[in-house]
């Protein structure tokens, strides 16, 4: 199981940027000379976080997603995201595109909270 903040989350969720950040980055530049600088420093914050779910698995309910709606609409406090290895990450909602994405696995009129979703969650950490 996955948890964020007590919203409890499908643990076969995918982390699809898992392997996709590295906290060292690149400065580059030449020198008047025509030398190579690499200047190498750490990010302390920043790993992008995007779980989702797909058309046969880590489907949520309706209920769910109405529950993340409500967290996301709340404000931009702190969550803490619990992967269902253990690892605990400190996020926010990746509010510089959509933060999350929800989609019927059989869109039907009137919902109900029981219908199955397809889930992206895209967080970032932030300490």
């Amino acid at each position: 199981m996955i948890t964020l903040n007590t919203i409890q989350l499908p643990g076969d969720m995918v982390w699809e940027d898992e392997f996709e950040w590295t906290p060292v980055v690149h400065d580059t530049g030449y020198s008047c000379s025509g030398a190579l600088l690499i200047e190498a420093s750490t990010m302390l914050a920043g790993r992008p976080i995007t779980l989702r779910s797909g058309e046969d698995f880590a489907l949520v309910t309706r209920a769910v997603v109405l529950q993340l709606q409500t967290l996301l609409d709340a404000g931009d406090d702190d969550m803490i995201l619990i992967l269902h290895d253990g690892r605990e990450f400190t996020v926010k909602f990746r509010r510089t595109e959509t933060a999350m994405g929800a989609d019927p696995e059989y869109p039907l009129a009137p919902p109900a909270d029981d219908d199955l979703y397809n889930l992206t969650l895209r967080l970032i950490e932030v300490s």
